[in-house]
């Protein structure tokens, strides 16, 4: 066999070897790491839009209501981390497609909060918080100052800022690995009316996708609650706080919550660059001599954030 013969089938299978590699490299999942910097100075506004909608089984009528928020976050950089500057600008509410005023609502506006975050992205602890509980009781109307004394504490503030900042930034730390990857958690989270709910949830990186000019990781999530757990917590709690008001013996009992989303997260940062919530709650309401209802609510929660340095 000639020298160049052998020349060009060693040519032609170099070719094959680097086309099989280059193959593999291709089908070969990618591998993203998530990390967590911020600027010092950052500056971004988070715009959330969510819609609920109630219904009755078996009466056709809905009612359906929309919150609109804006929230400003401000980043300083601290020897341990950064504290984080989130005040309340902007808030608006419709029932049924017709704006109404919200007490509840706008008793929030204007107020900020500290967030102090460590460096490897832990939430430390909420300041201001006493503060704030003054200055939004100062301005709640008389006739709802009663249920919003049980709602609004120091506690409750505290637990809810730690756990939407858990749902976010050390969620996606904990799930560096590769394209198709899922991990399974059992997730607390504080409920408004007290106690906490549990969530099982499956958390997924689903693959990349542009964001402006960054290159973003799509992250979804899917999860459900035990409805015996959740109606002990739940039901007892919001009973407790009927009988305390005077709206004696409503029990609630079959809760349960259901629900899932989808989060684009800058990898660079660990910061969401846009998010969609959904959920549907269900539960049995049975009031004394009047028989029980089966009720749903369905919720969606759509985050879009403005980012600047």
């Amino acid at each position: 066999m000639g020298y160049k013969k052998l020349l060009a089938i060693g040519a032609v299978a170099l070719l094959a070897c680097m086309s099989a590699e280059a193959q593999q490299a291709k089908s070969k999942p990618e591998t993203i790491q998530f990390k967590f910097s911020l600027p010092n100075g950052l500056t971004y506004v988070e715009r959330q839009l969510t819609v609920r909608t109630a219904t009755v089984e078996g009466r056709s009528e809905s009612q359906t209501r929309e919150n609109e928020t804006a929230t400003r976050y401000s980043v300083k950089q601290t020897p341990s981390g950064y504290d984080i500057v989130v005040t309340a600008i902007s808030a608006a509410a419709k029932r049924n497609g017709q704006p109404f005023a919200d007490p509840m609502v706008d008793a929030f506006k204007g107020i900020s909060l500290v967030y102090r975050i460590a460096e490897n992205g832990k939430f430390l602890e909420l300041q201001g918080a006493e503060q704030a509980v003054q200055q939004i009781m100062a301005v709640t109307p008389d006739q709802i100052r009663p249920t919003m004394q049980k709602l609004l504490t120091v506690e409750a503030l505290k637990a809810r800022a730690q756990s939407d900042w858990n749902a976010r930034v050390p969620r996606f730390l904990s799930m560096s690995g590769e394209i198709g990857d899922a991990w399974a958690s059992t997730d607390r989270a504080p409920l408004i009316t007290g106690g906490e709910a549990i969530f099982y949830t499956v958390s997924a990186l689903a693959g990349r996708a542009s964001c402006g000019n960054r290159s973003c990781v799509r992250v979804t999530l899917a999860y459900n609650t035990d409805p015996k757990q959740l109606s002990q917590e739940f039901g007892g709690s919001v009973s407790k706080m009927l009988d305390e008001l005077g709206a004696k013996s409503v029990n609630f009992s079959d809760v349960e919550i259901v629900g899932g989303g989808e989060f684009l997260v800058d990898p660079e940062t660990s910061m969401v660059q846009s998010e969609r919530i959904n959920r549907t709650m269900e539960m049995l309401i049975s009031f004394p001599g009047q028989g029980s209802a089966r009720t749903t609510t369905k919720e969606t929660r759509t985050v879009s954030f403005e980012y600047s340095e």
